[in-house]
């Protein structure tokens, strides 16, 4: 999800045409687009933050990795950053959600 987040998507703008939408003309920050775009420092991060507990790998029947967040990582990381800072943080997840699964199927496939 957070890779197909980055990626362009086919939308309908407001006078109906077909259009290519960025994860920043959504409202991704670019700084996020380009680090989660990068595969390999994304796995490092990633690999990283599971030796340290605070995300559990999985792998997928089709050899995918998935990961599940600890609980425990929701009340360090709430006690350690500002509101100000979860809320941004908060909008920017909902924007990479928003931007990976596509608003038009007949646009483009899931």
């Amino acid at each position: 999800m957070l890779v197909r987040g980055c990626s362009p998507r086919l939308r309908w703008d407001d006078t109906g045409e077909v259009k290519k939408i960025t994860a920043v003309d959504a409202g991704l920050e670019p700084d996020i687009c380009t680090f989660l775009s990068n595969n390999a420092r994304l796995d490092r991060a990633l690999q990283a933050l599971a030796l340290r507990s605070f995300l559990v790998s999985h792998t997928l029947t089709e050899g995918q990795p998935t990961y599940t967040l600890e609980p425990h990582s929701l009340r360090f990381v709430t006690q350690h950053i500002s509101q100000n800072q979860r809320d941004k943080f908060s909008t920017q997840a909902w924007v990479l959600a928003c931007q990976a699964f596509s608003s038009g199927q007949s646009l483009e496939p899931l």
